[in-house]
């Protein structure tokens, strides 16, 4: 099971920044990447078909040896990897809003997501949970060039974010809930000046790298490979090699 692959799941492109940490972190490993473009952004749907979706693609991926599953999806990872952990030999992780370490810190912070993540967080003396409806499926449109997704206006469009500015409220941290924001980090930087961004990657990958070390199931190959499969495996490869790797 050493040489089995690590399998990367998400909607679409956003979890390829996922993928880039995991190849820094495990250098020597062989990853599978599945991303279902023609299904993203998955933020505004119902928890049911969320289900439907991950049963599905889940299928996809298990014609292979696969030794861990990863949920580069923030909202999959909420709604959805307590009913995959019950159903998969192997063990599944996940990509959360890290907003218990903020909150316990006493930080003022903005957790920006899709519409389904919000719905599992409530705001708090030192949360504002914020949903962008379409941030995602910008960022997915304009994946080979990131940039001309424009952040103000789906701020500027958000009746959360209206309030929050009408409170005053300025956080010292900004959690990016989704991994398709982490394309536009910049702007978030830029727009808020924060303290600190976070995202819940960093976590994940710790998560999975420290499972592997533990249970002796770390390869060992010169270097890592990644395989994309789906109907959209050039394209998401191509904006893996272009836009993601080298940054």
């Amino acid at each position: 099971m050493n040489n089995g692959y690590i399998a990367v799941m998400d909607s679409g492109i956003g979890g390829l920044s996922t993928l880039n940490l995991l190849t820094k972190e495990l250098p020597r490993e062989r990853f599978l990447y599945f991303g279902d473009n023609f299904n993203a952004p998955y933020g505004e749907k119902s928890y049911t078909l969320l289900n439907i979706l991950a049963v599905s693609n889940l299928r996809k991926i298990f014609d292979r040896e696969v030794k861990a599953v990863l949920f580069a999806c923030n909202t999959l990872s909420v709604n959805v990897l307590l009913n995959a952990k019950t159903l998969l030999p192997v063990p599944v992780f996940g990509v959360f809003p890290p907003v218990e370490k903020a909150v316990a810190e006493r930080k003022k912070t903005m957790l920006f997501c899709t519409p389904k993540t919000a719905e599992r967080y409530k705001n708090s003396e030192y949360l504002k949970v914020i949903p962008l409806k379409r941030l995602a499926h910008s960022i997915e449109t304009n994946a080979a060039a990131p940039y001309n997704t424009d952040l103000k206006q789906h701020l500027f469009s958000s009746e959360e974010y209206r309030i929050c500015t009408e409170e005053k409220f300025s956080p010292d941290a900004v959690i990016l809930g989704c991994t398709h924001y982490n394309f536009i980090k910049n702007q978030f930087y830029d727009h808020f000046c924060p303290a600190t961004i976070q995202s819940g990657d960093e976590i994940a990958v710790f998560a999975l790298k420290n499972y592997l070390a533990r249970s002796g199931n770390l390869a060992n190959h010169n270097i890592f490979t990644v395989d994309f499969i789906g109907e959209c495996a050039k394209k998401n490869e191509i904006i893996f090699n272009m836009v993601v790797k080298n940054r």
